[in-house]
């Protein structure tokens, strides 16, 4: 499972921690398209940023073995 940490050009930042969703093949995944980063998560829903006011970001794997 992975972890999502988006830190913006002011400073603030937004995490996006898995959820779980039964089945194992579905995790957080965050992409850039066409101006924007959108992140999305197991059940589909999607929040996208734009791209200009983010400064960076960071994605950490969770293990669980």
């Amino acid at each position: 499972m992975t972890s999502i940490t988006i830190t913006f050009k002011d400073g603030h930042k937004e995490l996006f921690l898995p959820q779980g969703r039964a089945g194992g093949s579905w995790s957080l995944q965050g992409a850039y398209k066409e101006g924007w980063y959108i992140v999305t998560d197991e059940y589909g829903t999607q929040t996208a940023f734009p791209a200009a006011d983010i400064a960076r970001v960071d994605t950490q794997a969770r293990h669980s073995w």
